[in-house]
């Protein structure tokens, strides 16, 4: 009995690639990526109906976990323009509060981490 066309036999696992081509050798195409789609929603009720918190939660954090990205642009504007304006109150012999500024990159840190 041979191994599946997956596996091999000596026990090292496939790379990814080979797990992401189809059957012949080449990467799915987009239609077929999104024809994949339609499994996720009976995978999601049967993970609902396996513990609703469970589903809620993986959703909500999939949900913050997409916004990281975006917020962290935003952020880094922020102390863009921050540094910008400082430079401007600076060159009229202001006094520039750099806590602002320290909060925002603390911030960025923050999420980043």
């Amino acid at each position: 009995m041979s191994a599946p066309r997956r596996f091999v036999s000596h026990g090292i696992l496939p790379s990814a690639r080979s797990l992401l081509s189809g059957p012949d050798g080449k990467p799915p195409t987009w239609s077929e990526r999104l024809q994949a789609l339609k499994h996720v929603p009976p995978l999601l009720k049967l993970v609902y109906q396996t513990h609703r918190g469970y589903t809620v939660a993986i959703l909500a954090l999939r949900a913050v976990r997409s916004l990281i990205p975006l917020t962290v642009l935003w952020i880094g504007k922020l102390i863009i323009d921050g540094v910008i304006a400082a430079m401007r109150v600076r060159e009229t012999g202001g006094v520039v509060e750099w806590w602002h500024l320290g909060g925002l990159v603390a911030l960025e840190l923050g999420i980043a981490i």
